[in-house]
């Protein structure tokens, strides 16, 4: 079962480190970053060509979507039979994180990155588990990685489709200074929690200079108090992405299919692969233009839970919603 997927808006950037370039973003004056919306075609081309050559065919779906609040998803781009393989992701562009702290996925690692824990591909040791290096934030320290060149060619290009740190949503990329907007008292206690863990367990990493993708906002003398730091931003794409692997013990980040919008009545299913690679299944037939979307939480999560990873609770709440009357 999914522990995490998309939000929804992966958003544009450039440049040989995925940054956003000054001609794609601009800070206005209330300091709140604004993007080109020229950029989604450019970005859904770098989708289709990145998924045509992890296939080795033409894709049977495309990105589609602008920077609105609905953000943007997946949708066919032919006519799909029910039970039908819509997505193959190969396990050689995944990254993943067992319980045990073991990473993999990685070509390589940062100075930093030694520095600060060590060789991931090791088991992360019980004092540093005991402080709370669990799989969830091993995986984060992996997609720092794999986005400051360390995940190969591939993920060169694809964190270019990333979300960009000060739009990410959910509540552990949220900085300090804005822990009050969650206007939850349990949700502001909770990431605030997080990312002081985050700074106490590798405080090394707790600048925005240490990350390229983070430190263009230094460059470009944005207000970094409203930025998030690079590994909190790292440990937010894991906790609204991350897929679970079939053992129950092993967490990927999975390309494309992290690109689907939640739906209560999805329109597909993902399992992993004895390979370790995924597959996007249709739950149903689907026309040419229907949108591929998958449930994020099986029914398992209520909207605070739902809001706490993902950024968003469905509108008309769920159905573990009941248990919030107690807490």
């Amino acid at each position: 079962m999914m522990t995490g997927a998309l939000v929804g808006r992966p958003l544009p950037t450039t440049g040989a480190l995925g940054i956003a370039s000054h001609d794609a973003i601009r800070w206005n004056a209330r300091a709140h970053l604004v993007l080109s919306s020229s950029r989604a075609e450019a970005q859904a081309a770098l989708f289709h060509n990145l998924l045509q050559s992890a296939e080795g065919k033409a894709p049977r779906v495309r990105l589609q979507g602008d920077q609105t609040e609905s953000g943007r998803g997946l949708f066919t781009a032919v006519a799909i039979a029910s039970g039908q393989e819509i997505i193959r992701v190969p396990p050689d562009i995944c990254l993943t994180a067992h319980r045990s702290g073991v990473v993999n996925g990685l070509v390589g690692q940062t100075e930093a990155m030694d520095e600060a824990a060590g060789d991931l591909r090791l088991e992360v040791g019980e004092e540093a588990f005991r402080r709370g290096a669990t799989w969830d934030i091993r995986l984060a320290l992996g997609v720092f990685e794999a986005t400051a060149g360390c995940g190969g060619p591939f993920w060169d290009q694809y964190r270019r489709l990333l979300p960009l740190p000060p739009l990410c949503t959910s509540a552990a990329s949220v900085p300090i200074a804005l822990l009050a907007e969650l206007q939850d008292p349990v949700l502001q206690s909770r990431a605030g929690a997080k990312a002081a863990l985050l700074r106490e367990l590798y405080p090394s990493l707790s600048d925005h200079a240490v990350h390229p993708v983070t430190a263009s906002y230094v460059q470009m003398d944005a207000p970094l108090e409203l930025v998030p730091l690079p590994l909190q931003w790292a440990y937010s794409l894991v906790v609204s992405r991350c897929f679970t692997m079939a053992d129950g013990d092993t967490f990927a980040c999975v390309p494309f299919l992290d690109m689907c919008q939640h739906a209560d009545l999805p329109a597909a299913n993902f399992s992993s692969l004895p390979d370790g690679g995924f597959v996007l299944t249709a739950l149903r037939p689907l026309k040419s233009g229907d949108e591929v979307t998958i449930s994020y939480d099986g029914g398992a999560y209520d909207s605070r839970r739902m809001f706490e990873l993902y950024g968003f609770a469905p509108s008309d709440g769920t159905a573990r919603d009941g248990q919030l009357l107690s807490a």
